[in-house]
């Protein structure tokens, strides 16, 4: 497979420029401005409604096909994702969905779709239908629990600021409200192979326990060793919006525990206390 190389779009919209000879053909651009062999690029092209849409047109031996450029997932640019020019499959550059670039289909089954447009080249010109050859579409869901967090940060988050605007509690009041307290151990000391004691972590339990016995406070721990998540994988390096919330690994992976810690900190926690290996 080749990476498709970044081709400056000049940003224009070339879809104005309608040939009507060739109805209901979009005019896109010369064949001097498109792609080279194993390349793409982007276009705006108006469709039957008037709207702009974004296609992406892919070269693969000098035979055309275009697609959506947004992918279905979070909206990645296709048109600079991966191609692999054998298999006629794009892959998305954030997250790694893949497209059929001559139909817009997934290339395994129960996957996502985006809409494909027929082309055709009159001479030396391109031209693009945009009416869909096949309308694509979203099929694929997270997993329940990352939908279900996701549902409870949109709630919380809506109710933020409403909560702001409620007036303060007396102190009084507040001690009988318990304050719940997340405390997050990060030390790696294994406890099953050898198994010795952890200054951070012994005074992040005293802690918890002084809150809980002075003051009332609910107390949970989590030990970070005992769960098993990936490490980022840096999608916000390649765009601030290929970097979602929550992290797209937890959507894709139904085995990662990093929804535990969304979940203790976002949700339930008033305050975090995190305790660091001391050196």
């Amino acid at each position: 497979m080749r990476r498709i190389s970044d081709y400056k779009d000049d940003g224009d919209d070339h879809s104005s420029n309608n040939n009507n000879n060739f109805s209901p053909f979009r005019y896109i651009c010369t064949i001097r401005d498109l792609p080279t062999a194993g390349k793409s690029r982007q276009f705006l092209m108006s469709n039957d409604k008037g709207s702009k849409i974004q296609i992406a047109i892919f070269n693969v031996d000098g035979k055309y096909y275009c697609i959506s450029n947004k992918c279905q997932h979070q909206g990645g640019p296709l048109s600079k994702g991966i191609l692999d020019k054998e298999k006629k499959v794009v892959t998305c550059p954030w997250h790694g969905w893949k497209y059929s670039i001559i139909d817009g289909k997934a290339p395994h089954k129960g996957g996502d779709s985006v809409d494909s447009y027929e082309t055709k080249v009159i001479d030396d010109n391109l031209y693009v239908n945009p009416a869909p050859t096949n309308i694509g579409g979203r099929v694929t869901q997270p997993h329940k629990e990352y939908s279900d967090l996701q549902n409870s940060v949109r709630e919380y988050l809506n109710h933020m600021e409403k909560d702001n605007k409620i007036p303060q509690v007396s102190i009084d009041a507040q001690k009988n409200n318990n304050t719940r307290i997340l405390g997050i151990s990060t030390t790696n000391s294994n406890d099953k192979v050898a198994p010795r004691k952890s200054t951070s972590e012994e005074a992040l339990m005293y802690a918890l326990d002084y809150a809980k016995n002075e003051f009332g406070a609910e107390t949970k721990i989590v030990k970070l060793r005992d769960l098993n998540f990936k490490h980022c994988e840096g999608y916000y390096s390649k765009n601030a919006s290929a970097c979602i919330f929550p992290c797209s690994i937890s959507e894709m992976d139904k085995e990662d525990q990093m929804i535990e810690i969304y979940q203790k900190v976002i949700i339930w926690a008033d305050i975090v206390i995190i305790a660091t290996p001391i050196s």
